[in-house]
């Protein structure tokens, strides 16, 4: 029986983009290359519009050698992350590829969140031992059936590992047959944010602060249409899904 070609067919996979550093430190280079950049035209004088081209070709190169296509592939030994840089230049052209087994998964967070234009999206965080620390997978502007269908894959794979821990491991010797516990590598879900008990401490803290602020603007007449504007589209759809979040879906 050939393992081999077996073993190298995925269970589920999932196409979307990724940075080859952690995410915050991807930003924060980010910003410091392109930052750094913008402040040389403004030395020399150059015109305003030089500085702004700079700091964005600075940003579009920075983002090409730092993040690319991601294909995570889920296997009965683990999750293969293979990363191909978005940078058109041959000599900066290259694909990572990292595996990870089922030991160097600790835990892992998943529920579903708002993006910046207002559109409900998926994700799961994976934390693992080794560099970059972090999986971040979503479906945002991505195939949302296969995204569904390698989380359900990996929550499959996450219960088998724990139901293997919990079995023993039979070992033979010519005198006897020892029974010897799996070492305990078990992956756990931490909750997300709405799960937390915090969350329901800041909801309440924002939602009395909101009453606050509406009572001091009709208390002092600040009714000007820029005021309630920012009230009635800011302020409480924000306040109205975080309550959605909490207290129906659950």
């Amino acid at each position: 029986m050939n393992t081999t070609n077996e073993a190298s067919v995925p269970i589920a996979v999932f196409n979307s983009r990724s940075f080859r550093l952690p995410f915050l430190m991807s930003i924060f280079i980010i910003m410091q290359i392109s930052m750094g950049a913008m402040f040389f035209p403004i030395i020399v004088g150059a015109p305003i519009w030089i500085s702004a081209g700079v700091l964005f070709a600075s940003i579009f190169l920075s983002i090409g050698l730092l993040a690319g296509h991601c294909s995570y592939s889920l296997h009965p030994q683990g999750i293969t992350q293979q990363i191909r840089s978005f940078s058109w230049m041959p000599v900066f052209k290259k694909t990572t590829v990292r595996h990870f087994s089922w030991q160097d998964i600790q835990t892992y967070k998943m529920g579903s969140d708002l993006s910046r234009s207002m559109e409900q999206y998926n994700y799961l965080y994976i934390s693992v031992r080794r560099f970059p620390y972090q999986l971040r997978l979503s479906d945002h502007q991505w195939d949302k059936q296969a995204f569904l269908h390698f989380v359900q894959a990996f929550e499959a794979q996450v219960t088998a590992q724990a139901t293997q821990q919990k079995s023993p491991i039979s070992t033979s010797s010519s005198s006897n047959t020892v029974l010897d516990a799996a070492p305990n590598m078990s992956i756990k879900r931490k909750p997300s944010f709405y799960e937390r008990p915090i969350a329901h401490v800041v909801f309440w803290i924002l939602a009395i602060g909101s009453g606050l602020l509406a009572w001091f603007m009709t208390e002092y007449e600040l009714t000007q249409a820029r005021y309630l504007n920012r009230f009635s589209v800011i302020i409480i759809p924000g306040l109205s899904y975080f309550a959605y979040r909490l207290y129906i879906k659950k």
